[in-house]
């Protein structure tokens, strides 16, 4: 096998090792810990808004065929009127 990377001998993880890191823990920098909270924060924001926009499309699609249901038969009745 090839010799282990430079980053691989300093954080002493070797060819042998179970471990397949892309991102090495030890590697990751405070900023990249708040950027990944940011962006799970940002993630969960989007969750709620999506589920209020998702239940609000319901309720104005039940409103509408009950609109439907109640005009439906008086413009049935005025149209045969005519």
């Amino acid at each position: 096998m090839g010799a282990p990377s430079v980053l691989f001998t300093l954080l002493g993880i070797t060819e042998d090792s179970s471990e397949v890191l892309c991102f090495p823990l030890a590697v990751r920098s405070r900023a990249d810990e708040n950027r990944i909270a940011a962006l799970e924060r940002k993630v969960g924001q989007r969750r709620v808004e999506i589920d209020f926009l998702q239940r609000c499309l319901l309720h104005v699609g039940e409103q509408r065929r009950l609109q439907a249901l109640t005009t439906s038969g008086s413009s049935a009745r005025t149209s045969k009127s005519k």
